[in-house]
């Protein structure tokens, strides 16, 4: 936030680690806050005597991101859910290099979702921030010589996939680091006819992307709304790649358009609720077994299955069982037909094309109740009354929306939990308490 505690000890510890491996000359490092309050002051004195008992040196002064600080490096790390997000809204928009991540996703011997704040606690706070950095420092080494590792060979193989897979040649002159994501990284091929957008992950996602470009397919048959077209996936090494259309997105186009063209999605007849696979929401696995029955749907596999995570993550929220059992009273005079949803939709989803159409990808697709689409949409922002009125010019919203939206936000805020940790258990531990009072 500041650039005076967790940051700057973050930079230490990493430096402290490159330079003990000798890659000093070839790994930069800095840290930045995602406020300006502190700025030209040194890291807390705490900190650094915290990090100098473990041979760790801070230093340098606080200063806040700036935008070129998204195309002068390559990796951004965020200490909690806050400042991840804080660091996506203030991004220069369009392009840029970097790719932003939970710096708590390397890290391997705790479950911490993200870096306490130590700022307003006592000695062990701090001894505690160190502990987590010096862990996910050394997974952060690894996964940056893998980046630097990764041979001209997968490369290769990539463009030999592209070129079968589409019967064109394809010659891959440059590849640029696409940001914006925190399960993958991401590429943009540059051919000298097409461009390709590539997510890479370990060899084991693969099923996760073949599972998204089974989504992408299905919305594209509609012929509703725009999304990447997949070209190919496969696995080079220890990787999973995952080949689509590159289109180039931008922001400003018509939300109500957005808002109809998604309606004119939902109002293709499916047949059954669930998938014909199971998929992931971010990098939560998300059952799918096809049935007749919404609520039983709902109960089984989104509500009860986020539950059961939760619990495993340490966490057992008041009256969930009790909101599981009450379910049916919320759809009392409301029989949902079975749509085809995005399924993850919030505004990094969103986007135009290079004609001001409305795009959607990054999907986790299912067939639900058509106002389940909606559970997301408004816990970041982003969607407008010109969204809302887009649609509902198409598909009127029902009695009892204002209501039901409440459970499908809770779906989210679960799943939010369950990957990033304690900031959403608040809201979660609400959101069941208001809906058992509604019930």
């Amino acid at each position: 936030m500041g650039n005076i505690c967790r940051s700057p000890a973050g930079e230490a510890v990493m430096r402290h680690v490159v330079e003990s491996e000798g890659l000093g000359e070839k790994i930069e490092c800095d840290s930045a806050g995602t406020i300006s309050f502190h700025t030209g002051e040194p890291p807390d004195h705490r900190m650094h005597a915290a990090a100098q008992n473990r041979n760790i040196i801070t230093g340098g002064q606080a200063r806040q991101i700036n935008e070129a600080d998204y195309n002068e490096f390559d990796l951004i790390l965020t200490m909690d859910e806050d400042n991840y997000h804080n660091v996506l809204n203030m991004a220069p928009a369009g392009e840029y290099s970097a790719e932003i991540k939970r710096f708590c996703d390397f890290v391997t011997e705790s479950s911490a979702k993200e870096v306490p704040d130590p700022y307003y606690g006592g000695a062990q706070g701090f001894e505690t921030v160190l502990d987590l950095l010096e862990d996910g420092c050394a997974s952060l080494l690894e996964h940056v010589r893998q980046q630097v590792d990764r041979c001209p060979l997968m490369w290769d193989t990539l463009a030999t996939h592209i070129s079968e897979s589409t019967g064109e040649p394809f010659e891959l002159l440059q590849k640029h680091t696409v940001g914006g994501g925190c399960i993958n990284d991401a590429y943009r091929l540059e051919g000298r006819d097409q461009d390709y957008f590539v997510k890479l992950n370990h060899a084991g996602a693969l099923e996760m992307f073949e599972a998204e470009a089974d989504g992408l397919r299905e919305i594209a048959g509609t012929k509703t709304i725009r999304v990447p077209s997949p070209i190919c996936s496969g696995t080079t090494g220890a990787q999973a790649y995952f080949v689509m259309e590159f289109i180039n997105l931008g922001g400003g186009g018509s939300q109500f358009q957005l808002g109809e063209r998604l309606a004119r999605l939902h109002a293709v007849p499916q047949s059954r609720y669930g998938w014909h696979r199971d998929n992931t929401i971010g990098a939560t696995p998300q059952p799918n077994l096809a049935g007749d029955d919404w609520v039983d749907f709902l109960r089984e596999h989104r509500l009860g299955f986020q539950f059961s995570l939760a619990k495993q993550n340490g966490m057992a929220f008041n009256g969930s069982e009790d909101l599981l059992r009450q379910l049916d009273a919320f759809f009392d005079g409301y029989q949902p037909k079975p749509s085809l949803l995005h399924g993850d939709l919030w505004s990094g989803n969103v986007a135009s094309d290079e004609n001001g159409g409305p795009v959607i990808f990054d999907p986790a697709t299912y067939c639900g109740d058509r106002e389940a689409e909606f559970g997301l949409t408004e816990m970041f922002g982003g969607f407008g009354t010109d969204f809302c009125s887009g649609y509902e010019s198409v598909l009127p919203l029902e009695d009892g929306y204002g209501t039901r939206k409440l459970i499908y936000r809770l779906y989210h805020t679960l799943n939010h939990f369950n990957l990033f940790g304690s900031g959403y258990a608040g809201s979660a531990q609400s959101l069941v308490d208001q809906l058992l009072r509604l019930a």
